[in-house]
């Protein structure tokens, strides 16, 4: 096309929306997945730590929040999910699976509703639609 900028033979403006959506649906698709996941493993011992689920998810979201809009990123955010890594590792061995099975579900599903409102309630983050590019689901 002459004087139109193109990305693989389309129109720039489908490839940004292609980018967008592709990042809704792996977002939510691999949140929705954890969830189901952590459903599926739960034990009726991770009852009383739903309060931990909750922050857990809280704290996903506002990591994502923070990788989207730039604040964090990089090795920063790396530091951040091997931090968290650790912490769950060390809180399985001192108070048991119960635990871990309250907060594995949690680790993305922060994610579900914090992609549904920047991607379908507002536009997804330019910070993460360059994430996500022109990659493949």
């Amino acid at each position: 096309m002459v004087g139109n900028a193109t990305v693989m033979g389309r129109p720039a403006e489908h490839a940004a929306m292609d980018a967008e959506r592709n990042a809704v649906v792996v977002d939510v698709g691999l949140g929705a997945l954890c969830v189901a996941m952590g459903l599926l493993y739960a034990s009726r011992g991770a009852l009383p730590y739903w309060w931990l689920t909750a922050v857990i998810a809280l704290l996903t979201a506002a990591l994502a929040w923070a990788d989207d809009h730039g604040v964090v990123g990089g090795w920063t955010t790396v530091a951040v999910v091997a931090a968290f890594g650790v912490a769950v590792l060390a809180l399985g061995l001192v108070a048991g699976p119960a635990v871990v099975s309250a907060v594995l579900p949690a680790v993305l599903a922060g994610i579900v509703p914090y992609r549904l409102y920047y991607g379908v309630v507002r536009p997804v983050p330019a910070g993460r639609v360059a994430d996500v590019g022109e990659r493949a689901l």
